[in-house]
């Protein structure tokens, strides 16, 4: 059973995440509050196929997305976020962002690429 490790300022979205996730594709998710959460730490003691992070696109998001890749270039990383912008969603892609989506409660883009990312692994 693939594993996904999601990291959410929002915890209502982040659940509703999970759940979907769980049900659409059979995953082990575990749902972390990003406040609280050093996403390394976290990495390494649930070693997850595949990484979700919800927040805003920042200049310290990109930089800990940057040493994430560092330290799991083999981890797809995917980046959840309010109104994505051209610009914003560059930036993310040349941090290591593997795929950038726009936050909503229709998940079935997101669960499609999870789908297609945990298959070639």
């Amino acid at each position: 059973m693939p594993r996904a490790l999601a990291i959410c300022r929002d915890p209502v979205f982040c659940q509703e995440l999970a759940e979907a996730l769980a049900c659409e594709i059979d995953f082990q998710v575990s749902v972390n509050d990003e406040n609280n959460s050093d996403v390394t730490t976290l990495w390494r003691s649930f070693r997850p196929q595949l990484l979700i992070l919800e927040a805003p696109t920042s200049l310290e998001l990109l930089a800990n997305i940057a040493a994430l890749k560092l330290s799991a270039p083999e981890t797809p990383l995917f980046l959840v976020t309010e109104n994505p912008t051209m610009q914003s969603e560059k930036e993310a892609l040349l941090h290591g962002v593997d795929a950038v989506f726009a936050k909503t409660s229709d998940f079935s883009s997101l669960i499609m690429n999870a789908r297609a990312v945990c298959r070639r692994r």
